[in-house]
């Protein structure tokens, strides 16, 4: 009798899925299973089982509407989907044809490593909402963090983003914000707790980093206070759109003056671009781009405070194979810059490479960059040195286990040559060193020497480092989605061809 009730079911949403032109849902497995011809209503008790597009449904009983589509299940619910989440609640009621529904009381997995517990769930095919719950990407047991939230939204393989959320390290409160993100993506970085460290410039510093969101633009909110430097706040907001991509900075932040012995420079800026997608030229596998900006910028060291105008155009192609295993790469650009004293500045540049892969792990790059400028800047921060360097670059990188990079580049243009060399392995999946060096044979000296020790101790990324050149020491915490690396540790000092940068 159970299987002829299954059958004639099955019969049934043949026939009214035909007539809604929507797919066939799957059979349902149940102890008892009837159906009301007159309300279309099939109702199964007992160990109910059945399949829907994107998830299958286990529950004590449920009620299924043929002319709706919506289902209605009690009683130790459970929705697994084909994505990996597993989630467990008291009642669920889902429209099979929207692919929306919601679960109450619900707790399990909804993107690989993310718990969540809460009153009540929405779903739907590109996120899961969640009211009044706590989410966290430890283990759930003894979870190292959590996030309780008045709402919780989760993207996934994009990131969690909770709203009056309060941040809890093990039982204790560490803060509230009223909004507060995570990143899911693949090898990067999740949101950042406060880090802290010392260096020549600032003295012992404390910074955070802080996800905004304005309508379509996102950024962060970086905060910083140095006890010799003062505080410093810089907004960046990001707007993507088909075309063009707009991005607003506004405050105050430092940047690294590389051309003299470590130094941090302050500046306040006020200023928006865009820059354009870049966009092929015919057939052929060369693409160009355009950017411009327009802002303020004021400087603490030189005392010059003045507007700019910036433009740029680029054109650069992808790999052209060469050889079996060699292929060559080359760009161009032109930027012009017009500042508020009057000055006006041109930089012209060429790159070409010929990148030539040894083995599956190994490839060797010969480069070329070419510099010319003309006209000054009255901003320290905008200066660029003339270029006319040739390099010789080698990469190993074995996934999983370490990556090591060489490069020596000769500056005619300088009258200059540097050695570069770094190395990161992987000590354990959890654990990562890495160290890289940058030797100025002109001055005889190291600009740099950088050492780095990186951690994952379940879902917090905490990364120990120290530059000795700058007597800096710094430790930044992160959390993380995804307990699994990229590539090992490569310094972003060390230029790069971008045949070799890591994926």
């Amino acid at each position: 009798m159970r299987w002829s009730l299954i059958v004639a079911a099955c019969v049934v949403f043949v026939f009214a899925s035909a007539a809604s032109a929507q797919p066939a849902p799957t059979t349902i497995d149940a102890d008892v299973i009837t159906y009301d011809s007159l309300q279309q209503v099939v109702t199964a008790q007992g160990n109910v089982r059945t399949t829907f597009r994107q998830y299958r449904l286990f529950a004590d009983a449920a009620q299924f509407d043929l002319r709706t589509g919506v289902v209605v299940a009690t009683g130790r619910v459970r929705l697994v989907g084909l994505q990996g989440q597993e989630l467990r609640g008291r009642a669920l009621t889902y429209n099979t044809r929207t692919e929306v529904g919601f679960l109450e009381s619900s707790e399990g997995v909804v993107e690989r490593r993310v718990y969540l517990r809460g009153d009540r769930l929405e779903v739907s095919p590109d996120r899961f909402v969640a009211y009044d719950s706590t989410v966290t990407t430890c283990d759930p047991s003894r979870p190292l963090y959590r996030i309780v939230a008045r709402r919780i939204e989760i993207i996934p393989n994009q990131e969690i983003v909770a709203h009056e959320a309060s941040i809890y390290l093990g039982t204790r409160r560490l803060f509230s914000v009223m909004r507060f993100a995570v990143s899911l993506r693949p090898r990067e970085e999740g949101s950042s707790l406060p880090g802290f460290g010392s260096n020549t410039v600032d003295g012992f510093w404390v910074d955070y980093r802080l996800p905004v969101r304005v309508s379509s633009a996102s950024g962060r909110l970086h905060v910083k206070y140095g006890a010799q430097s003062g505080v410093m706040a810089l907004l960046s907001l990001t707007r993507p759109a088909p075309a063009f991509t707009t991005t607003l900075r506004l405050g105050r932040t430092q940047t690294i003056d590389d051309r003299q012995a470590f130094h941090l420079l302050r500046y306040d800026v006020a200023e928006i671009s865009a820059a354009s997608r870049s966009m092929p030229i015919g057939q052929t596998p060369f693409s160009w781009s355009v950017s411009a900006a327009a802002g303020w910028f004021s400087e603490q060291i030189s005392g010059v405070a003045t507007t700019r105008l910036d433009g740029e155009v680029g054109i650069t192609s992808r790999p052209i194979p060469v050889g079996p295993r060699l292929v060559f790469t080359t760009g161009a650009a032109f930027r012009v810059s017009s500042y508020g004293t009057g000055a006006v500045r041109t930089i012209t540049s060429l790159n070409a490479a010929l990148v030539y892969a040894l083995d599956g792990y190994t490839t060797m790059a010969l480069s070329y960059q070419l510099v010319t400028i003309h006209g000054s800047t009255p901003l320290v921060i905008d200066v660029v040195d003339p270029a006319s360097t040739g390099s010789l670059a080698v990469v190993r990188a074995v996934p999983g286990r370490y990556r090591i990079a060489a490069l020596v580049a000769h500056n005619t243009a300088l009258s200059e040559t540097k050695y570069y060399a770094a190395i990161g392995a992987f000590v354990t999946p959890r654990l990562e060193l890495g160290v890289s060096a940058i030797y100025n044979a002109r001055l005889a000296a190291f600009e740099d020497i950088d050492y780095m020790l990186r951690r994952i101790c379940d879902c917090i990324d905490v990364v120990i480092r120290y530059r000795q050149v700058r007597r800096e020491f710094s430790i930044e915490l992160g959390l993380v989605g995804f307990p699994e690396r990229g590539a090992p540790f490569v310094p972003r000092a060390i230029p790069q061809p971008p045949a070799l940068q890591p994926p």
